[in-house]
C-alpha cells in the first residue's frame, strides 16, 4: 500500500505539469487576453514577474550567490572505543566510556546561479527557463588525535593492526577531507495556471536536469605496524592511506510547480513583497565510476599498494528539490512605467540526492548506499526587460 502510494506522488509531480500545460489550448480570444493580462511567473523558481509594455523582450536574466553545504552520509573513517580482545601480548583492556566516530568536517561552500527566461506572452505565458548552478570543491581537513588502544578504522585498508591486538588498529592520528565538485543545469518549460490570480500564482513546469559531479575522499591512518619484512619483524611508525573519488554524469525528467503569494498586494508603501516556493522531483539516469586506493607508506617511504580498483554503475538518482523564500520586484521606466522589472529574493534551499553516495562499494565494509543533502541560502536578483 506505501509503495503504491509513493508511484502515485511521483506520477503525480511528473505528469501534473505537462497536464496542465496541455489545458485550455482551445480557448477562445477573450480567455486567451485575460490569461494575457495575468502575471506570469516569469523567472521559474522566483516570483511572479509583471506584464511589461509591448515594447519588451519579455526576456529575463539573473543571478545568484549561493552558500550551500553538501552533507554526504556515510563517511565513517574510523570509531573509537572498541576494547581489543586478550592477545597474546595484550590483556582486556576495558573501554574508558562512550566513544565517537570520525567524519569528515563540512562547511558552508561559496557558489552562484546564472538564469535566463524568456516568456511568450502571445501563448498564455509559457515560458522557457534555463539555470546552471556551481558549488566551490574545497573543503576543510580533518585532523584528530586517536586513543591507540581502543580506535579502529572502518575502511579496509591493509595490516596496519598492532602487534598482540587482534582488532585493534593502534591508530594516533587521522586525517580525512571530503571535496566535491558540483555542476547542474536545469531545462524548463513552464506556464502561468489558471488557478493563478493577482494574489496567488502557481505555475507547473517540466523539463531536464543535467548533472557532473565528483567527489573525493581521502584520508591517512597514522599508527604503529607490523614491518613488511618478515625475516625481522619489528613494530615501526606507519602511514597507510585510502583515497577514494566517486564520478556521477547524467541527465533526467523533472517536473514540479512554483508558487507565490503576494504578500501585500494593496500596500501603498510596500507592493509585490511575495511569499515564493519550489516543490520538485528529478529522475536522472547516470553513470558512477567508483575508484578505491589503498596502500601503506613505510618509513622508508616505500609505498605498499594493498588495492586498487575501479567499478562503473548505472542507475536512476531520484532527486527531491524544495525551496521557501521571499521576493520583491518593482516595474519602471517608460512612460507607464511599464518597461523594465528589477527582483530580489532570498530563499533557502534543499536537495535530496537519494542512494547518491557508493563511496564504500568497493570495500570490504560496504555500509550501503547513501543519501546527500544540499542546503543553504540563496540570495539574488535578476532583470526583465
Amino acid at each position: 500500500m506505501n509503495s503504491n502510494k509513493s508511484f502515485k506522488i511521483i506520477y503525480f509531480f511528473f505528469f501534473f505539469p505537462i497536464l496542465t500545460l496541455a489545458a485550455n489550448t482551445g480557448s477562445n480570444k477573450v480567455a486567451e487576453k485575460d490569461s494575457m493580462e495575468k502575471p506570469a511567473l516569469s523567472d521559474g523558481i522566483r516570483y511572479a514577474g509583471p506584464k511589461l509594455n509591448e515594447d519588451a523582450l519579455n526576456i529575463q536574466i539573473g543571478a545568484d550567490y549561493i552558500i550551500w553545504e553538501i552533507n554526504q552520509e556515510g563517511l565513517i573513517t574510523a570509531v573509537n572505543n572498541i576494547s581489543s580482545v586478550p592477545g597474546t601480548s595484550d590483556p582486556y583492556k576495558p573501554i574508558p566510556g562512550v566513544g565517537t566516530i570520525y567524519t569528515p568536517n563540512t562547511k558552508a561552500r561559496n557558489g552562484f546561479k546564472v538564469h535566463a527566461d524568456l516568456i511568450v506572452s502571445t501563448y498564455e505565458n509559457v515560458d522557457f527557463f534555463v539555470e546552471y548552478i556551481w558549488l566551490d570543491r574545497s573543503a576543510p581537513e580533518t585532523q584528530a588525535t586517536t586513543n591507540p588502544d581502543f580506535t579502529h578504522p572502518q575502511l579496509s585498508v591493509g595490516p596496519v593492526v598492532f602487534d598482540g591486538a587482534a582488532t585493534t588498529s593502534n591508530l594516533t592520528n587521522i586525517n580525512t577531507v571530503f571535496k566535491f565538485e558540483y555542476n547542474l543545469i536545469d531545462f524548463e518549460i513552464g506556464r502561468l495556471s489558471s488557478l493563478a490570480t493577482n494574489i496567488f500564482s502557481l505555475r507547473p513546469f517540466w523539463g531536464i536536469r543535467s548533472t557532473w559531479q565528483t567527489g573525493y575522499w581521502n584520508t591517512d591512518f597514522f599508527g604503529t605496524a607490523l614491518d613488511q619484512n618478515f625475516l625481522t619483524p619489528s613494530i615501526q611508525l606507519d602511514t597507510t592511506y585510502v583515497h577514494i573519488q566517486q564520478k556521477t554524469s547524467g541527465a533526467g525528467i523533472r517536473g514540479g510547480l512554483d508558487f507565490g503569494f503576494n504578500l501585500s498586494p494593496n500596500n501603498s508603501y510596500v507592493q509585490n513583497l511575495l511569499l515564493t516556493g519550489t516543490l520538485s522531483m528529478s529522475g536522472i539516469y547516470c553513470s558512477t565510476d567508483v575508484t578505491w586506493v589503498t596502500g601503506e607508506i613505510l618509513p622508508t617511504r616505500v609505498n605498499n599498494v594493498y588495492q586498487s580498483t575501479q567499478q562503473k554503475i548505472y542507475r536512476i538518482i531520484p532527486v527531491v528539490d524544495l525551496s521557501l523564500g521571499l521576493g520583491w520586484n518593482y516595474t519602471f521606466g517608460g512612460e507607464c512605467k511599464d518597461r523594465y522589472n528589477v527582483e530580489l529574493h532570498a530563499s533557502w534551499d534543499t536537495q535530496c540526492w537519494i542512494n547518491y553516495g557508493q563511496y564504500t562499494a568497493n570495500s570490504l565494509y560496504q555500509n550501503g548506499h547513501q543519501n546527500m543533502n544540499v542546503q543553504g541560502l540563496t540570495v539574488g536578483g535578476s532583470l526583465f526587460f
